[in-house]
């Protein structure tokens, strides 16, 4: 994959720095209350096994003094792909 004319192990080089940091986001703990949370969903593109597919994603954004993204989680089969093999 290259993007702006980057080369490929740049790309490939900010794009892990990428997962680690939505690794670390996602396993953050969650402190405090939440009384409002919104939920919606769209398609990404998304890299799996060295290609790019769509797949649906859920993001919850919760408010309580303020907003704060509080999960991206990924669902369902990726578009276009219902016959895995």
């Amino acid at each position: 994959m290259s993007y702006g004319g980057r080369p490929h192990k740049q790309v490939s080089r900010l794009c892990q720095d990428i997962d680690g940091r939505i690794e670390a986001f996602l396993n953050r703990p969650l402190e405090g209350d939440w009384p409002y949370v919104w939920l919606d969903a769209t398609y990404l593109k998304m890299r799996e096994a060295g290609r790019v597919v769509s797949v649906a994603v859920i993001v919850a954004v919760g408010a309580n003094t303020r907003l704060e993204q509080l999960s991206v989680n990924e669902c369902g089969t990726p578009r276009g792909n219902t016959n895995p093999r």
